[in-house]
């Protein structure tokens, strides 16, 4: 989880080696930033999941992920993600709680 990025992401090697369907972005208006400003050296992105699955500490929902390249973790929940769903995140056990579950329906982008 990322409170700084601006929409959902996996890790292109990731998806690869998963297999994981992607679809073309029409119009790559979505330019990602590091936090010093600086743009991603690919430019862009391209590309975007199809509609997935994910369980998360027994919640379910539908999720589009961006693809970008990710130097340590193969998926970012970002801030849309999290103000959607408030979770309480207790930093010091690594957990995740839900406070109330929400119907899965709701794909975040």
């Amino acid at each position: 989880m990322d409170s700084r990025a601006i929409s959902c992401f996996l890790d292109k090697t990731y998806v690869l080696e998963n297999h994981i369907p992607l679809t073309s972005i029409l119009r790559a208006l979505l330019l990602v930033q590091l936090i010093d400003n600086q743009s991603l050296a690919f430019g862009p992105v391209t590309e975007h999941t199809i509609t997935l699955f994910m369980t998360l500490a027994g919640h379910r929902e539908e999720i589009i992920f961006h693809i970008i390249t990710l130097a340590h973790n193969p998926i970012v929940l970002g801030l849309p993600w999290l103000q959607y769903h408030d979770p309480d995140i207790n930093r010091q056990n690594r957990q995740l709680t839900f406070k109330s579950l929400c119907h899965g329906h709701n794909i975040h982008q």
